[in-house]
Formats: C-alpha cells, sequence, structure tokens
C-alpha cells in the first residue's frame, strides 16, 4: 500500500538521501518494465499494440516522477512521489501479469498440439460410431479429421500468438476453407466430445481454463 502524504514528508526528512532511494526505486521500476517488455516482444509479436500502450503509460509517469526528482522543492515532491511511484509499481505488476498470462496461454498451446493427433483420432472415431451413415466410406473419416484438425489449428493459433483472443485477421475459414461437411454439427459434436473427457493431464488451472475457454470458443465460432 502506498504510503499518506504524512508519512513520505516524514521521510523527505532524509534530504538528498531520499532523492537518492527514490531514484533507485523509480530506476529498478524502469529496469522491471523494460525486461518484461522485451521479454514478451520477443515471444509474441501480436502484443505489440497493448504493450505499446503500456509502454506510453509507464513512460509518461516516468517523465512525470524525473520532473518531481529534479524540483529542489521538497515539499512538492513529498505531494506528487507517492502518487506517481504507485502508477510505476502498477504498471509493473501489470505487465507482469501479462507475461504470466502469456505464458500460461503457451502452456495450453502445447498441451493442445501434443494432443491434437490422437484427440482428433478419438473425436472422429466417437463421431463415426454415432453416425456410421454420415461417415461411410473411409475417405468421409479422413476428411472429416483433417477438418477436425484444422479447427483445433485455429485453437492453438489463438492461444499461442493472440493470447487467447481471437484474431478477426485469422477467422476460422482461413484453416479449413472448404469443410468437407455443409453442416457444422458433427464438428460442434467432435469439440464437445473432446471439452467432455476432461485430458487436461497436468496442466495447471490457468493453462487448463486457457484450454477451454479456447475450444468453447471455437465451438461457438462453429455455431455461428
Amino acid at each position: 500500500m502506498v504510503q499518506s502524504i504524512a508519512d513520505w514528508s516524514a521521510l523527505i526528512g532524509c534530504g538528498v538521501g531520499v532523492l537518492g532511494i527514490s531514484t533507485a526505486l523509480s530506476k529498478s521500476a524502469v529496469d522491471n518494465r523494460d525486461s518484461l517488455i522485451r521479454y514478451l516482444e520477443r515471444q509474441n509479436k501480436d502484443l505489440e499494440s497493448s504493450l505499446e500502450k503500456e509502454r506510453d503509460k509507464a513512460n509518461d509517469a516516468l517523465e512525470r516522477l524525473n520532473k518531481a526528482l529534479e524540483n529542489p522543492s521538497l515539499e512538492k515532491f513529498a505531494v506528487d512521489f507517492p502518487s506517481q511511484y504507485a502508477e510505476i509499481l502498477e504498471l509493473a505488476q501489470s505487465l507482469n501479469n501479462l507475461a504470466g498470462d502469456f505464458e500460461d496461454c503457451q502452456r495450453a498451446a502445447e498441451w493442445l498440439q501434443t494432443k491434437k493427433e490422437i484427440w482428433v483420432e478419438k473425436a472422429t472415431q466417437q463421431v463415426w460410431v454415432n453416425h456410421r451413415g454420415l461417415l461411410f466410406p473411409f475417405f468421409k473419416k479422413d476428411s472429416f479429421k483433417r477438418d477436425l484438425s484444422g479447427y483445433l489449428d485455429w485453437a492453438y493459433a489463438c492461444l499461442s500468438r493472440h493470447g487467447g483472443s481471437i484474431s478477426p485477421k485469422r477467422p476460422v475459414s482461413q484453416f479449413v476453407p472448404e469443410p468437407a461437411f455443409s453442416s457444422s454439427k458433427h464438428y460442434v459434436e467432435a469439440i464437445e466430445y473432446l471439452l467432455e473427457r476432461n485430458e487436461w493431464g497436468d496442466l495447471g488451472k490457468k493453462p487448463q481454463a486457457y484450454l477451454q475457454e479456447m475450444l468453447l470458443r471455437l465451438r461457438d465460432q462453429l455455431n455461428a
């Protein structure tokens, strides 16, 4: 919790020492922010827009803080510093949370990629058993597997490249431009089968939640 103005006023009594401490603290916040931004930019180019907004906010806050540090008026510094530094810490925490969410999405994406082949096989087999006339002869079954694999590739792309968001630039139809079956209900049936099986292995709660949510979004996209 940010200290009150009265608390900061008492601290300011230390004079130049406080300026040195505050400078070190602000530099630490800047370094933390910049390292997070560099990490996320390396990992996911699609997050650059949101990161740029966070960077602008942080730079603005730091600029105001630097002006306060340069201001010889300790009284004004005592008033301005707490809120400005608190803003920097809040931005750093926001970026930390963003990094954590990104890593959870990556774990969910990796699990999906690892399980995709066997999931496609199991889900296709289940739908085929339920609708033998629909998926017979076998080339129809293979076509269904190809389509389902493409739909899961869309879910993987959303998790790995877009942080669990749906990109309007990469719609489902881009991954399966010509489905073998005109009705989506059997593809939806396959997705619901995967959700019901709960094959999440040792995924943590948050990566599992991201993967489940992505499969639900895929189902909704196919139902649209």
